[in-house]
């Protein structure tokens, strides 16, 4: 049997009644924390932006997949499988709340076991293309996996069975392509790409349950090799059925890049031994040496994704403007002679030694200099990672300190409320649906 019927099989048979009480209480932890990446998503300019120029043109119901997933990924304030290199809730969760309201299916179990199969189908194809070392090599793994993500949410959401999931898989694999260019200068189409490509995952269901086909030997063959110059491990897509993913996935604390968060948290546990901040003369930061490219730089004057990337200027946050962790829009970002003077005492460098926690964690070594004395720390999991994973409190708490000033601390209360009812009761979910798709419009 090929990789890909075999799979098939298995995403379509899910049963989320058999979930435990800790699967079932990261399942709605994360919906809601792709939920609030969502909303706060679809307020911010580029958000609006997003939102606007996609409904210029809508020629169908999956031209709305497309703005939700563009909206949510948008904001790097979604979660992360680290080990597989992609961001599943930002794909997986608008997806399934999208076409599930198209499709007028309110059934809590069976929106449960899409979101579980949109995760498993996503991380497992990332993990096969070593999605997190794929990264430098200008690979995006989320933009390469959405359609398979995609594909697997509608596959389940529709009743394909496994044959015909398959050929969704198959078909979606097809529409998989890596580079989505880059995050600066302007206003970069690489969310908006993010979008399509989900659109084109739910497009691929759709065929399959019509009757086409799709190549259900990609992955058993030399297809991915030489498509797109990689080599697959296909030992880790088929391993670890049983284990729950989404305890394996990553929870982000505040809007960052992940290669930084590490840092952010090392840093706020050496303040926490009472370091002032004011005699800080210099801050160390040991990164994974594919990172120090990415992280080192300041941020450029009104663009946001290098304020969200840069180390310096995050730990110039951390250190003067906390609440500027949680600003999504950064329209504009926070910039003063205190965060400028800050930064300047950053340095940011590779360490060939902290490589060897990759693709599972990703670490950060910081040193903090003081006149005559200096403290150091290593962090290898942060704040979020399963490890130290968040539950409901926490990620209700990050919806509020992101959302609060945008939508009112009573909105955003109402929206944690209706996503935790709507994977218990159906009714619940249909208003999720609706309100859900009314958003931003």
């Amino acid at each position: 049997m090929s990789h890909l019927r075999s799979l098939g099989d298995k995403l379509a048979t899910l049963d989320p009644r058999g979930f435990s009480a800790p699967d079932r209480a990261a399942l709605e932890t994360h919906i809601l924390d792709s939920v609030a990446a969502s909303i706060i998503g679809a307020t911010t300019p580029d958000g609006r932006a997003a939102l606007s120029f996609l409904a210029h043109g809508l020629s169908g119901p999956l031209d709305e997949v497309a703005t939700r997933v563009a909206s949510t990924r948008i904001t790097e304030f979604d979660d992360i499988h680290l080990a597989s290199g992609t961001t599943p809730g930002s794909i997986v969760v608008p997806t399934a709340l999208t076409v599930s309201g198209i499709l007028g299916l309110v059934d809590s179990y069976t929106f449960a076991g899409a979101v579980i199969a949109g995760y498993e189908a996503m991380t497992r194809l990332g993990l096969a293309i070593q999605g997190q070392a794929a990264g430098y090599r200008g690979i995006w793994a989320t933009y390469f996996t959405a359609p398979f993500a995609a594909a697997a949410v509608t596959a389940r959401l529709l009743g394909l069975n496994g044959e015909q999931t398959a050929h969704a898989l198959a078909i979606a694999l097809t529409m998989s392509a890596g580079r989505a260019g880059p995050t600066s200068g302007g206003r970069t189409a690489r969310w908006l790409l993010a979008g399509e490509a989900a659109r084109a995952g739910c497009k691929a269901a759709l065929a399959a349950s019509d009757g086409y086909l799709g190549d259900l030997s990609l992955l058993d063959g030399k297809y991915l090799a030489t498509g797109h110059d990689i080599e697959p491990v296909l030992d880790a897509f088929n391993a670890g059925w049983g284990e729950s993913v989404l305890l394996k996935t990553s929870i982000k604390p505040y809007c960052s890049a992940k290669q930084v968060l590490a840092a952010i948290a090392g840093f706020e546990q050496i303040l926490a031994r009472g370091i002032d901040v004011g005699a800080i003369e210099r801050v160390r930061v040991l990164l994974p040496t594919d990172f120090v490219a990415m992280t080192k730089n300041a941020p450029v004057a009104g663009n946001r994704v290098s304020s969200i990337v840069s180390a310096p200027y995050q730990l110039a946050l951390a250190a003067h403007h906390r609440a500027g962790l949680y600003d999504i829009a950064r329209d504009p970002f926070v910039m003063n002679d205190t965060i400028a003077a800050f930064m300047a005492k950053v340095s940011v460098e590779g360490d060939d030694g902290l490589d060897a926690h990759l693709p599972g964690c990703w670490p950060a070594s910081i040193e903090v200099i003081t006149k005559g004395h200096s403290e150091t720390t290593l962090v290898l999991e942060a704040p979020g990672d399963p490890a130290r994973a968040f539950g409901h409190d926490e990620v209700a708490a990050k919806f509020h300190a992101g959302a609060d000033r945008a939508l009112s601390a009573g909105t955003v209360a109402d929206w944690i409320t209706l996503v935790c009812a709507a994977l218990e009761e159906d009714d619940d979910l249909e208003e999720l649906q609706n309100r859900y798709l009314a958003f931003g419009r």
